[in-house]
């Protein structure tokens, strides 16, 4: 389409033909920065050409070609936008393309193509009056309309969840690929909806199953191969079934769904609590989820160490060879739910230090010590190569970022049972406490972070003097208590 224009750049020139006359080919056409809408609603600037065989769409910066041939365009809408015009495609098959950036003689070029082609051509206006209610129509995108016309629209790729609570439809939004996690940007709509339809079912309800069902997660996923039922999670709280997909886990709920690509899981850990009775299973995130105003940068659940479970492995024969799956697993929650997130996901299943806790000793030391990080108890679990605090808030402290440590309150003088270990960190202002740790795991927290990895020890000094003094106190005191004797 490209090579075949020989008209100006921009040049929106045409011929409208008679009605009886021969219809001749369509013009080519091209259009300098124009901004393509992807399907997940991510703008990408380009230049797009009008030609014999339809509409096409150069990417300004990696030169990919989309062609929207004329036979599989169904309707074109125009209209006006904030700063520009803005041209809408709705394909045979339902998808849709807009692209803005338009000015109003392009208007003129497009619907000389549309009569030339017999292609629907229709020019609207949005509705802006600066109403806030109006109708909600989920068909080939989410459309709220008011007054008869269009307020705006939304594509089902910008949905990353749609939830109802009691009279509202609640829309998290993705968040825009590569976009600066300062910038501002929109996370949330939601729409109240009264009233309940014939059957006696809540209206919201019913337009957030719509939304769901147009959004098409089975589609955009493929098939659920397997299904962990009623898993407690500590992050976000509650009990959620887990369906994995092909490229994505779906956390569903009572009241939220929680949709994560793979893609977006940098780190899987399995870390066991003290008592042993139960391990902790984190997925790390980047970009993290959202709920409504809140962030999750990690999803945290927690799995009975005795509990077993029997899984169904919905995939060809081909993949359970190529993910070392059988079409049925049998064994414990924990080492079935590591097995197929690291399968899936093709991420290492971090676990604790094995040093720090002494294994190959008769009697082992637990994988995290008990303490405080200001006003919320937790536990800090040694890896080996970083820390990680649970749960509120997670930490996760990398070894080599740490420029050095403090030991406080490590001397027996004075009766109390625990300790203090403050931690410096490299580019960050100030620095972090963890408090109220037993004293009992002073020996080797100290060895393993000092001795071990070799990380700088601040008050090493003050260390050995509280030492002596406390010393030399316990020795006054007991030769007292032997000349009373």
């Amino acid at each position: 389409l490209f090579a075949s224009s020989n008209m100006e750049q921009g040049s929106v020139t045409a011929t409208v033909p008679s009605a009886s006359a021969p219809v001749p080919p369509a013009p080519a056409t091209q259009i300098q920065n124009i901004v393509h809408d992807c399907k997940n609603g991510d703008g990408k600037s380009g230049r797009l050409a009008l030609g014999q065989e339809g509409l096409a769409w150069k990417d300004k910066e990696s030169g990919a070609v989309t062609v929207f041939n004329k036979s599989e365009i169904q309707s074109l809408v125009w209209t006006r936008g904030i700063k520009s015009y803005l041209c809408k495609l709705f394909m045979k098959g339902g998808a849709t393309a807009s692209f803005q950036g338009m000015k109003r003689e392009h208007g003129s070029a497009l619907k000389t193509f549309c009569e030339i082609e017999r292609i629907a051509f229709n020019s609207t206006q949005h509705h802006i009056a600066g109403w806030n209610w109006g109708e909600l129509a989920a068909e080939d995108e989410i459309v709220f309309n008011a007054g008869g016309q269009s307020m705006f629209s939304l594509p089902y790729g910008a949905v990353a969840q749609a939830t109802a609570n009691k009279n509202e439809v609640i829309l998290e939004l993705a968040p825009e690929e590569g976009a600066n996690p300062e910038d501002d940007m929109l996370t949330q709509l939601r729409f109240y909806i009264p009233g309940t339809d014939e059957a006696g079912i809540a209206k919201s309800e019913a337009v957030m199953k719509r939304i769901i069902e147009r959004a098409d997660i089975q589609t955009v996923s493929g098939d659920v191969i397997t299904t962990f039922r009623d898993l407690a999670f500590v992050v976000p709280r509650g009990r959620y079934d887990l369906n994995l997909y092909g490229n994505m886990l779906n956390m569903h709920g009572k009241t939220h769904d929680f949709r994560i690509s793979y893609k977006s899981i940098s780190k899987i850990y399995a870390l066991p609590r003290p008592d042993k009775r139960s391990i902790f299973i984190v997925l790390a995130l980047e970009p993290p989820v959202r709920q409504g105003q809140t962030r999750y940068p990690y999803v945290i659940m927690q799995l009975a160490s005795e509990e077993r479970t029997t899984l169904d492995i919905k995939l060809s024969p081909e993949d359970l060879t190529k993910y070392k799956l059988q079409a049925q697993l049998q064994g414990d929650t924990i080492t079935l739910m590591t097995r197929l997130l690291h399968s899936l996901t093709e991420r290492k299943v971090t676990t604790h230090s094995k040093s720090f806790c002494n294994e190959n000793e008769r009697n082992p030391g637990a994988a995290a010590v008990k303490c405080s990080y200001k006003a919320n108890e937790g536990l800090l679990f040694v890896l080996e190569r970083s820390f990680l605090f649970l749960h509120k808030p997670t930490l996760c402290l990398k070894f080599d970022e740490i420029t050095g440590l403090e030991f406080h309150r490590v001397s027996s003088d004075g009766g109390s049972r625990t300790f203090d270990l403050t931690i410096h960190v490299r580019g960050k202002e100030g620095h972090l406490e963890f408090t109220n740790i037993p004293r009992d795991e002073y020996p080797r927290l100290s060895d393993f972070l000092c001795v071990k990895k070799g990380i700088k020890l601040l008050n090493q000094a003050q260390i050995k003097k509280e030492k002596a003094q406390a010393d030399s106190a316990a020795a006054a005191m007991a030769a007292g208590s032997g000349s009373e004797f």
